[in-house]
């Protein structure tokens, strides 16, 4: 079975001084679990009670925990606050666990064609971890494993905006897939021709997105209450795409009442799909992946919390929301 390995932060989400597991790639390995899929997380974890917290609902959930490296640095904590089913953070992030992985600290990962390696930029903000993920990245493109990248943008985080913006971009023309939200996308590709869209054109601008990503196949985009979409590479032809060609899938749930960690469990289950397909992925692949993974996301802003929220692959396909979904 291929794997699907998640590398970056894993931390505490403190919802209504209730600790749940989060972390964008702690949850994406959680839901890849969930449903049923077979993935590792990659990351620093405290030996706190927080960190102990991480390790068993980790393990729970079927994570492989063998490249989790503990050390005595204390868990960063999220604090969220939500409003009509959206969410804000506040963090307490100063020399925390999860900021404390270099490249010593993991010996060369098993990776092989067909696997998936996934990341976020919430881990980026020094040296030794831009270090890590570039030679992690190098040896699973080495080894004919895929990798991902969620942007994720959390400017509270950041120093400053620009440096934030500067180091996410660089990290885009390794990947082979890419998520980012629509305000993210408009901050990062600015050939990206917003305001051009023509809602009667045939054709819809996508500006530079596959320059920036110049080892994409696949960018993802996700629109909040419009659901989702992703641009095909081999579709584009002078910065623009037929907007048949892009592969849709809907918001299913017009009514959540918890998003947090829903990008996470969108991203993880179109992982957990595509890791099931054969190299190189077909178009058809990611329009059923993204189908599925509409499903379980509107399962998962039906529940509160992040990881808590995840549903498994039964649960998802026998949902009323997959009852005209082609998955």
């Amino acid at each position: 079975m291929n794997k699907v390995y998640c590398l970056g932060e894993a931390l505490i989400d403190m919802i209504s001084d209730v600790p749940h597991v989060g972390g964008a790639p702690a949850n994406v390995a959680a839901c890849v679990g969930a449903l049923g899929g077979a993935c590792a997380f990659i990351g620093g974890i405290s030996s706190d009670e927080y960190g102990k917290l991480i390790c068993r609902t980790l393990a729970e959930y079927g994570v492989d925990m063998t490249y989790a490296k503990v050390t005595s640095a204390p868990t960063a904590i999220a604090y969220v606050t939500l409003t009509a089913g959206e969410r804000k953070f506040r963090f307490d992030r100063q020399n925390t666990a999860d900021l404390s992985l270099t490249k010593s600290d993991i010996a060369r990962i098993p990776f092989k064609s067909g696997d998936i390696l996934h990341f976020c930029s919430n881990c980026l903000m020094d040296e030794g971890a831009r270090k890590l993920h570039t030679r992690l990245i190098r040896e699973a493109k080495e080894a004919g494993a895929t990798v991902s990248y969620d942007v994720n943008l959390r400017p509270s985080l950041w120093q400053d905006e620009q440096t934030m913006l500067e180091t996410a971009r660089a990290f885009l023309p390794l990947a082979d897939i890419v998520k980012a939200s629509e305000e993210e996308k408009a901050a990062l590709f600015k050939g990206y021709a917003q305001s051009g869209a023509d809602s009667d054109a045939r054709q819809y601008p996508v500006g530079n997105m596959f320059e920036v990503c110049s080892s994409a196949g696949y960018i993802i985009e996700t629109k909040g209450a419009d659901g989702a979409c992703a641009y095909v590479s081999e579709d584009v032809v002078d910065g623009y795409i037929a907007k048949n060609d892009i592969c849709r899938s809907p918001a299913l749930n017009d009514s959540p009442v918890d998003t947090t960690g829903a990008g996470d469990c969108f991203i993880g289950a179109v992982l957990a799909e595509l890791a099931s397909k054969e190299l190189p992925y077909k178009k058809e692949d990611m329009k059923k992946a993204m189908a599925f993974a509409s499903c379980a996301s509107a399962i998962s802003v039906s529940r509160y919390g992040a990881i808590s929220s995840y549903p498994t692959r039964s649960e998802t396909l026998t949902s009323k929301f997959a009852k005209n979904m082609s998955i």
